[in-house]
Formats: structure tokens, C-alpha cells, sequence
């Protein structure tokens, strides 16, 4: 008597789930990957500059002699001083002015837009007495950018101490 014995399947390792985890994996890594880059001593870093500097230095041209006008998409300039004068554009305007000039400028022309440029010693109280007669204006202060200058010797201080990254002009 001859019993049927069952043959046992060779182990199979399933290739396709495999190559499909693999791909997956690939792509994981390849994206979350951070690149070292060689700064200019030819050192590996991190890609981040800790000195703030650029890492293409572009050396743009000056032209003095055009005229200066000014294109809808640019912004007037609306300075502060240190010693608390303040000027819009190059002219020198009081706090008491600033109003009935913006409310006209915004009448005359609704397409313009401002830039506030403040010095760093500027007091915090004429920021505010400035933001103050902005909205009285109808000046929406979010859509005013703001610029803090600070001299040159003053940045190079502060990103050598604690990595800040001031705006230098």
C-alpha cells in the first residue's frame, strides 16, 4: 500500500513587498539626508554660515545719476531718528503734521505704501506715537514694514556674540 505523502513547498521569500519597502526606505533617507558643504577653508560645516554671510557675495552696481521715481509696487520711506525727528522721504515733517500728510498722500495717491526705517536708540514711546497716527491715517500697521538700522561695527559686535542677525545698512 502506497499512501499519498505531501510534498512541502520550498520556502519562498516574497521579492516584490521587498523591493516596494526598499523604494520606500530609499526615498526616506534621500529626503531627510542633511549635505555637508565646504566653506571657503575648504572645511566640512553644517551649510548654515555662523558668521551670517552670504554665501554668494554679489557686488551690485550704483546708478547716481538717474532720477529717482517712483514705481506703484515701491515703498516711501518713512524715517526715524535717534534724535527723535522724523522725516518722510527726505523731507523733515513734526509728529503733529504726520497725520493730515499721510491722510492727503493716501487720498492722492491709495496705491502708495510705506516703509518705516528706525534707528536702533529710537525711543519705543515715538514708534508707538507713530503706529498711533498710521491707523489714525487709515494705515493698516501690519502691511508697514519696519527696519531697524544699526551701524556696521554694531552688527559685526552682534553676530560675533550671540549669533543674532541684525539687518546692517
Amino acid at each position: 500500500m502506497k499512501f499519498y505523502t505531501r510534498r512541502k513547498a520550498a520556502p519562498q521569500v516574497p521579492i516584490v513587498p521587498l523591493i516596494d519597502i526598499l523604494t520606500i526606505l530609499l526615498i526616506f533617507f534621500i529626503v531627510t539626508t542633511t549635505f555637508k558643504k565646504k566653506d571657503a577653508d575648504g572645511n566640512e560645516g553644517d551649510g548654515a554660515k555662523k558668521n551670517n554671510e552670504a554665501l554668494l557675495s554679489i557686488t551690485l552696481p550704483n546708478a547716481s545719476d538717474l532720477k529717482v521715481t517712483l514705481n506703484p509696487g515701491e515703498r516711501l520711506t518713512l524715517g526715524l531718528t535717534e534724535a527723535g525727528d522724523i522725516y518722510l522721504e527726505d523731507a523733515k515733517v513734526g509728529l503733529a503734521e504726520l497725520l493730515p500728510i499721510l491722510e492727503g498722500l493716501k487720498l492722492e495717491r491709495a496705491d502708495a505704501k510705506l516703509e518705516l526705517r528706525v534707528d536702533k536708540n529710537v525711543p519705543v514711546g515715538l514708534l508707538v506715537e507713530i503706529w498711533n497716527v498710521l491707523t489714525k491715517a487709515g494705515i493698516d500697521v501690519k502691511d508697514v514694514p519696519s527696519r531697524i538700522l544699526v551701524s556696521p561695527e554694531d552688527a559685526a559686535a552682534a553676530s560675533d556674540g550671540d549669533g543674532g542677525n541684525p539687518v546692517a545698512e
